[in-house]
């Protein structure tokens, strides 16, 4: 819209460092930092006042430097949009606004929680720009769908056996009764330690594991 001003010779210095790799390491440094402030239980507020000034202002250099298109083009640039406006758009409101009412502060609270946590995310954008970490997540995202056909094949494996239990011991354990309602469990490990839900008559149950005979 100005190319006078975009092609002037400070706009181009502006530019190429933007487009230098010191200043995608300096920004990367500035998540990671903040990562570590986000996990102080009771970090001061100007700290992340100014790491969302700091982070706008990145926003805002490379809208200039690349153009809104091409920025918008990258699904980082519209992850970390979304993430720092939010946060600097609800820090706003606390500040100027404020909260009076204990539910409002509640609710405050929890909204706060969430924006702070997609931030930390952004840990996930300086992971991936490390080359070898890059190469262990793609190569976990191409092995995510055969685990799960071999999940499938484990449940199918281990339904058919369950099946089979059913129909061989149902009625042989019994939940809630003397000794599990088997005379041969008398005293035995498995009545005391609660283990007479873990039976052959009903799968679903049985995954909730073992319970404290005396809270039966």
């Amino acid at each position: 819209y100005a190319p006078f001003i975009y092609n002037s010779s400070l706009s181009c210095y502006l530019r190429c460092a933007v487009e230098h790799f010191v200043f995608t390491l300096l920004y990367d440094a500035l998540i990671f930092i903040n990562a570590v402030v986000l996990s102080l239980k009771n970090s001061p507020t100007y700290l992340e006042d100014m790491f969302l000034v700091l982070f706008n202002i990145e926003i805002a250099l490379k809208v200039y430097t690349y153009g809104p298109r091409k920025f918008a083009s990258t699904a980082w640039n519209c992850y970390d949009c979304l993430v720092i406006w939010s946060a600097t758009i609800f820090s706003l409101a606390v500040d100027l606004e404020g909260f009076h009412d204990s539910k409002d502060e509640e609710l405050s609270a929890v909204f706060l929680d969430m924006v702070l946590t997609l931030r930390v995310l952004r840990l996930l954008k300086l992971l991936l720009s490390i080359p070898q970490l890059r190469l262990i997540v793609s190569t976990l995202m191409q092995i995510v769908p055969s685990m799960g056909s071999y999940a499938l094949l484990l449940f199918l494996f281990y339904y058919s056996y369950a099946i089979v239990g059913m129909e061989l011991f149902a009625g042989k354990i019994l939940n809630g009764t003397v000794n599990c309602g088997n005379d041969a469990l008398n005293k035995t490990d498995f009545v005391t330690e609660g283990y007479c839900i873990l039976s052959f008559n009903n799968i679903p149950v049985q995954f909730r594991g073992p319970v404290d005979p005396d809270l039966s």
